[in-house]
């Protein structure tokens, strides 16, 4: 703090954060000068315990979306392995690997969403996320592929035993 301003410095970028607006320099050149009043006014307005209180749901989400992430590519991980090691991929142990994944996918990304929704209300501005299309097309596409892999492990079952009959004849 300096002169009741907020500055970040570091030998060639420097951030000045005044009462209404803040500076971004580099090399003593004015890169941005932006506004900052939503974020004062939200600062400002909101008793200490709610903006402490928001922040730390918006960190449990976070956390629990990273808890979410990891667990999504350990599943992939075991996914890989099997699908390498196995003589098939069409096996019922890795169509539920793929149904974790998706069902991952949904709950990381309902709370992606909710923390998005979090920050919009602290700084009292419209949502900041939205519903990404992509992101329901993704979720879907796993689904798909999780009836083509039970299809698949249903015709590789019936193909043994047309295999094994054939042969004891």
């Amino acid at each position: 703090m300096k002169e009741n301003k907020l500055v970040w410095n570091n030998d060639k970028l420097k951030i000045i954060n005044d009462r209404d607006k803040f500076t971004l320099k580099y090399n003593e050149n004015v890169i941005l000068i932006g506004k900052n009043s939503k974020m004062m006014d939200a600062l400002n307005h909101n008793s200490k315990y709610f903006i402490v209180g928001y922040i730390e749901i918006g960190f449990l989400t976070l956390c629990i979306t990273l808890f979410l992430t990891l667990r999504i590519f350990s599943t992939l991980e075991k996914l890989f392995i099997n699908i390498h090691q196995g003589d098939t991929p069409f096996t019922l142990e890795n169509t539920n690997f793929i149904r974790k994944i998706a069902c991952f996918m949904i709950v990381a990304t309902l709370l992606s969403n909710i923390s998005g929704v979090i920050v919009s209300k602290l700084l009292n501005t419209d949502s900041i996320s939205g519903w990404e299309l992509f992101d329901l097309i993704q979720i879907l596409f796993l689904f798909s592929m999780i009836y083509i892999f039970k299809y698949g492990y249903q015709l590789q079952l019936e193909s043994s035993g047309i295999m094994y009959t054939s042969k004891k004849e």
